[in-house]
């Protein structure tokens, strides 16, 4: 079976609720895919059956094209995902142009959160209005069965301004307490045009070389909380860096530091906080040889066997990453990541990098005399004297 499409230079593949879904990169940078067919679609029950390939046509994915960009959203992210002490630069922005920025690169596919999530380079001459040249883009999309087509990802935003933050300007209050040009929350504008996500930026990811980035998803122990981590080829610095950050709730990215509270031996029937940097980036070594080709990482789970009732079954074990490496030896360096319960992974040295604060809304806050007069001790984290 040949599923033709001209000017293809790269393909990946994904499993999503039941499907398969090929997404495919051609030669200028623009990007499609196709849906295996079950069988019950009306586009294969309309098909003569002789001409029948079990596959969709390939379809161009539908990305970012707005006419402008969304002011209410630009003046947010600049107060909130910022460096502190140059607001002009980023960490990750939305970005409402993208569709013909994509470079002729491999994209890299998630499926997770309901969503598929395709993680895309921009290209090296990029225009900066649209995108940072050389750095990750990502769009999520709903994949519909019936249809097999990808839909971006909708939007609420307020139907009159067509603004996510900020409703039309003539919208005031009148003397009685109520409002006058009531602009309301919606997922289409005053002429019923869908709004759709605007694509992420992850601006603190650059110098990304050919598509020789690799992206993974993996659980934690918080109900429906997620991890992100990026391994990616800096270009620049001709090194692999690890980028890991929490997903956020709305199944995007949670830059802001957080703290969990788990058990430790020494502190009996107590939950001691600890504190995770909302953005963990590391530059892996591997000594003696350079990345060569496109990296590819993976979870994967431990098994182990146990008898039953029913006899002897596998059973899940402990999570692990393996990242994949082409070097110029001609070989492939293999590591292997254990993944903590937090998500995160395995120290990978003890001279870590330094940390760096790069937004931060601390202030000084003053309490009452008495605030501390009735704190209680729940837990003894000194052990005991011997002698």
């Amino acid at each position: 079976m040949l599923l033709q499409q001209e000017k293809l230079a790269h393909i990946n593949t994904i499993a999503h609720e039941g499907k398969v879904v090929v997404v495919g990169t051609d030669t200028d940078g623009k990007i499609f895919y196709t849906v295996k067919q079950d069988g019950f679609e009306d586009s294969y029950l309309q098909t003569p059956e002789d001409q029948r390939t079990g596959w969709e046509d390939w379809q161009e994915l539908v990305l970012p094209n707005e006419a402008k960009d969304d002011q209410s959203v630009i003046d947010k992210e600049k107060e909130e995902l910022t460096h502190q002490k140059d607001t002009n630069k980023f960490i990750l922005r939305s970005r409402y142009r993208t569709k013909d920025v994509s470079a002729a690169a491999p994209v890299q596919l998630i499926s997770g959160m309901g969503h598929i999530y395709i993680f895309r380079q921009s290209k090296a001459n990029a225009d900066a209005t649209k995108a940072t040249p050389n750095t990750l883009l990502v769009d999520r999309f709903v994949l519909d069965g019936m249809t097999n087509k990808l839909v971006p990802k909708l939007e609420v935003r307020f139907k009159r301004s067509r603004k996510k933050y900020e409703p039309i300007e003539s919208m005031k209050k009148k003397a009685d307490g109520g409002l006058a040009n009531i602009d309301s929350l919606d997922f289409r504008d005053a002429n019923g045009e869908e709004f759709h996500e605007a694509t992420t930026e992850l601006t603190l990811i650059k110098n990304l070389h050919q598509g020789w980035f690799s992206v993974v998803l993996v659980p934690t122990d918080e109900h429906d909380k997620f991890r992100w981590h990026i391994f990616a080829y800096n270009s620049t610095r001709q090194k692999l860096e690890l980028t890991t950050i929490r997903a956020s709730d709305e199944g995007l990215f949670d830059i802001k530091d957080y703290t969990i509270l788990e058990s430790k031996p020494e502190a009996k029937n107590a939950l001691i906080p600890r504190s995770i940097p909302g953005i963990i980036h590391r530059t892996l070594e591997i000594s003696g040889v350079q990345v060569a080709n496109g990296l590819s990482a993976t979870k994967y789970n431990l098994q182990r066997e146990q008898l039953t009732k029913d006899g002897m079954q596998l059973l899940k074990g402990a999570t692990k990453i393996m990242l994949a490496v082409p070097t110029d030896k001609g070989n492939v360096a293999a590591l292997s990541f254990a993944v903590a319960k937090d998500g995160t992974l395995a120290m990978i040295d003890e001279q870590v990098e330094p940390t760096k604060i790069l937004r931060s809304n601390s202030r000084d806050v003053l309490l009452p005399l008495n605030t501390l007069d009735d704190i209680k001790a729940v837990g003894d984290s000194t052990p005991i004297s011997e002698g």
